[in-house]
């Protein structure tokens, strides 16, 4: 994490969680979150926050396949709840 000066350390928090996702087989269990912290020397708290705020990052195991829908405004008006629909049909599952 040489590559970000001492007062930008959390810019590697994004990175970082990805990678310890990545090794961890697409979930991020609480210890990868602590390590990231401890590793850029913030606090827990801010690794949790990033980690809840964005949803490529998972916190519980997912299975072997993970569908992940839109659930904004915007997508529901462009038609999600269809698309959840058509999937769901297809592939004969609730979602």
């Amino acid at each position: 994490m040489g590559r970000y000066p001492k007062n930008y350390a959390q810019a590697g928090i994004i990175p970082l969680l990805d990678l310890a996702q990545r090794q961890n087989g697409g979930w991020l269990p609480l210890a990868a979150m602590d390590k990231v912290a401890k590793v850029l020397d913030v606090s827990p708290m801010k690794v949790y926050e990033v980690a809840t705020f964005y949803t490529m990052f998972n916190r519980t195991k997912v299975g072997k396949y993970f569908i992940q829908l839109c659930g904004t405004t915007p997508c529901m008006v462009c038609g999600s709840e269809e698309i959840k629909k058509t999937i769901e049909k297809h592939l004969h599952i609730q979602v």
